[in-house]
């Protein structure tokens, strides 16, 4: 019976945090903004001379969605709507919110690496325009959330 009492208030306890989690704004702002930074340095590391593909290949492979995705499944819609509302004025976007947008695009960029990697002489996805256009996202979003 001991074990079982622990169990249930270890999982209340989870899930009293989580309930908190999902509605403290400001932590996943937070969050966010630092998942923005991370990938944007990253992807500054791409304008070293002399780089490899692998070396641009790896560094894309690090990219990372995971605040992103958390927020867009648990997140507060309401005081984050900027990352919600579709984008129809912009090319980058393709009539998509910018959450979608972001998530979509790195996690297409992650699989255009792994089939270039089993098929090298297949295609030209140009990265460079996709990764342009993850960095644009990325600055928009990070500007947003450093307004707030």
């Amino acid at each position: 019976m001991e074990i079982l009492s622990t169990f249930t208030n270890a999982l209340s306890g989870i899930h009293n945090n989580f309930e908190k989690w999902k509605s403290d704004g400001d932590l996943h702002k937070n969050l966010l903004a630092l998942e923005c930074k991370y990938n944007l340095d990253l992807i500054d590391l791409l304008e070293w001379k002399d780089i490899s593909k692998e070396f641009t290949y790896e560094v894309c492979k690090q990219l990372s969605t995971i605040s992103l995705e958390a927020v867009m499944n648990h997140g507060d819609k309401a005081s984050m709507s900027f990352l919600f509302d579709r984008v129809f004025d912009s090319p980058v976007y393709k009539s998509e919110s910018r959450i979608i947008a972001i998530i979509a695009r790195i996690h297409i960029l992650k699989q255009i690496i792994t089939l270039k990697e089993k098929y090298p002489n297949e295609g030209n996805p140009n990265l460079a325009l996709r990764i342009e256009n993850i960095k644009e996202i990325l600055l928009d979003i990070l500007t947003f959330l450093q307004e707030k």
